[in-house]
């Protein structure tokens, strides 16, 4: 196989030498569809993350959940209108990270459940972030940004695009 420079391309998918299409970072995370959904416990909330589905928030008590916030639902045109408003959106880094150079892959999931602070539904911005170890996926951070607006990050070890 020749060898040759890899840049990307305006559809964000990795090429080398201009003719050879690797993969874009969705094909990559397409893995993912098949996986069950991530799941995080912090204190009194729990979350889950199904893969270009849904975001949950729950609090379960004796097996059962006794509260529950939808953070928002997988929203395909939403995540095309952000990657295409960022072209370079593997590049992205994320500003409060301690590694200024951590590079992710962002979907947005929109349509959550009404937020009662500001009246509009919840929503957030899923971030993947390469691990560059490990086989597993896993949900490393949930933080709320702002009234009922979130970001989670997820890190992957599917590097070759992040």
């Amino acid at each position: 196989m020749k060898t040759g420079a890899f840049f990307q391309n305006s559809n964000n998918a990795l090429l080398e030498n201009d003719k050879k299409i690797l993969k874009t970072p969705d094909e990559l995370l397409d893995v993912l569809k098949d996986e069950a959904c991530l799941y995080r416990h912090e204190g009194w909330w729990s979350y889950e993350l199904c893969y270009q589905k849904t975001l949950r928030q729950v609090h379960v008590e004796d097996e059962k959940v006794v509260q529950e916030f939808v953070l928002g639902q997988f929203d395909p045109e939403a995540t095309l209108a952000h990657n295409e408003k960022h072209s370079d959106v593997s590049l992205l880094k994320d500003p409060r990270s301690k590694d200024a150079s951590q590079r992710y892959h962002a979907h947005q999931y929109t349509n959550g459940t009404i937020c009662d602070l500001t009246g509009f539904p919840r929503e957030t911005e899923v971030r993947f972030l390469c691990t560059g170890s490990g086989t597993q996926v896993v949900i490393g951070s949930i933080k709320e940004i702002s009234s009922c607006k979130y970001v989670v990050t997820v890190q992957a070890p599917v590097c070759a695009i992040l």
